[in-house]
């Protein structure tokens, strides 16, 4: 059975399938809260608070037991990242910080241009790279020290072996790091998220998720749906969470549902259908997920059945 640290009167699961799972805790977070992410034990999120002048912070919640255990002072954050089990890369609006998992700040950058997009930044060979719509700027991993800028325009997502950038309105292109040749281009909306699991690239275009051989280009599945949070990828597993809060598990490879639970609230406040209103983290036996609208942070413990 899976162990309840705190039962939470508001939310409760009403259906599961293929799926064991539970409301483990709920925190109330008063302000705006995005974004998140889960770095070992660590729930990390940004915290802003209207109305409170300079009132920004970057927050830690211990996983088990849901206890606060550090605070961060950071303002504008537009991206938090684990990028390894021991430290985080926090994106402001125009530095990134480097946060070991005790809260400490290891290092700040010079100062680097606002992103319209905002793809993640990747970490190769102890080299951060940071996409923008022009360039892409490399730092040294341990001490911040800019590494120099790579001449390329319009880069979405750097991934191991590939790049990804629009050449054109809706239309992407696929290019190797490997020698600087284009794979493959299609004419397809930018995606709001990029995710690449295995040889799978997986875009996220609101109302669908549409998943590509990443090496030829070929459309390997489309899910469609009414999605109200980014979809979250782990191991080969893709998290979708759809209006009514239901919470599903996809296989990567075929993109068919394998798990499903609904979550209930005891009180549903209205909200707009087409606008994302939960996000979404997980660490593979925990999924998060932070509702901004209720302030509520919920930590669902899961099971999949084999």
């Amino acid at each position: 059975m899976l162990e309840t640290v705190q039962n939470d009167p508001n939310w409760t699961i009403e259906a599961i399938s293929g799926v064991e799972a539970q409301v483990n805790w709920q925190r109330t977070i008063i302000g705006q809260n995005t974004p998140i992410a889960v770095n070992n034990d660590l729930f990390v999120f940004h915290q802003s608070i209207l109305g409170c002048e300079n009132d920004e912070s970057v927050v830690a919640i211990n996983i088990d037991t849901a206890v606060q255990t550090w605070t961060h002072p950071a303002q504008l954050v537009r991206n938090i990242q684990s990028v390894e089990t021991d430290f985080l890369f926090v994106e402001c609006c125009s530095t990134i910080t480097r946060i070991d998992s005790s809260g400490v700040e290891q290092w700040q950058s010079e100062d680097i241009p606002a992103r319209i997009f905002r793809p993640n930044l990747f970490l190769l060979n102890e080299i951060l790279y940071f996409p923008t719509e022009a360039q892409i700027y490399t730092f040294d991993a341990d001490d911040g020290s800019n590494d120099g800028v790579i001449e390329m325009e319009n880069v979405v997502a750097v991934f191991y072996d590939v790049l990804i950038s629009s050449i054109a309105t809706n239309h992407i292109s696929v290019t190797s790091r490997q020698n600087n040749e284009r794979l493959w281009s299609k004419r397809v909306r930018i995606p709001t998220k990029i995710f690449l699991n295995e040889e799978i690239l997986i875009f996220n275009l609101n109302s669908q998720i549409d998943a590509y051989n990443v090496l030829t280009g070929e459309l390997l599945w489309t899910i469609r749906g009414d999605f109200n949070a980014y979809p979250i990828v782990i191991d080969q597993l893709l998290i979708t969470h759809s209006i009514g809060d239901v919470l599903a598990w996809h296989d990567t490879l075929t993109g068919e549902k394998i798990a499903e639970v609904d979550l209930i609230r005891s009180e549903r406040l209205p909200v707009d259908q087409f606008s994302i209103h939960a996000t979404l983290a997980t660490n593979g036996e925990h999924i998060f997920v932070l509702y901004n609208n209720y302030e509520e942070l919920i930590a669902l413990r899961y099971e999949l059945h084999n």
